[in-house]
């Protein structure tokens, strides 16, 4: 069994990610994620915090500011791979699943320019409650090339998203 565990508070973060043109910058963060592991290729990681505020356009950030306090919190990740490596399993949990916070962070990452303007068209926005997302590659038989299917059970709260058929929360 693999177990590790990451506990981080930082100021004046400067985040280069592989891939990325221009550096993440953080005022401040602060982390607890808890990875467990074994053998068989099973892997759970818990963001149980992950809070973060980006810096400032100009002059440094306030004490009184609290809105670096968006971020993630009791969000579970599980995943399983096999023994070439290829992803079998994946499920994701949260209590409350920011979909601002995520197109954020998204936006800030080496992500795929094609994702990103897919992203950035579906603007989500709003809340998930008890998100519960699950996939797994069925094998049914050595032959068979089923595609996955994924499993998902979550309410909406004021989540929105655009598409030709766009649907919004009313407050």
């Amino acid at each position: 069994m693999l177990r590790s565990q990451l506990r981080l508070r930082a100021t004046g973060v400067d985040l280069l990610l592989t891939g990325a043109a221009e550096p993440l910058k953080l005022a401040n963060a602060q982390a607890l994620l808890l990875h467990k592991g074994d053998r068989n290729g099973n892997n759970s990681l818990t963001i149980d915090t992950l809070l973060w505020q980006g810096e400032p356009q100009a002059g440094p950030p306030s004490a009184a500011d609290a809105s670096w306090r968006d971020g993630m919190r009791k969000v579970t990740i599980d995943w399983t791979r096999d023994s070439a490596g290829q992803l079998r399993k994946f499920a994701l949990r949260a209590p409350t699943f920011d979909l601002n916070t995520v197109r954020a962070l998204a936006a800030s990452m080496p992500i795929d320019t094609a994702m990103l303007r897919q992203l950035r068209a579906l603007q989500p926005a709003g809340h998930i409650d008890n998100l519960d997302v699950s996939w797994q590659r069925e094998r049914t038989g050595m032959l068979s090339r089923a595609p996955a299917r994924p499993t998902t059970r979550c309410r909406a709260r004021c989540a929105a998203y655009r598409s030709t058929a766009s649907r919004r929360c009313r407050r």
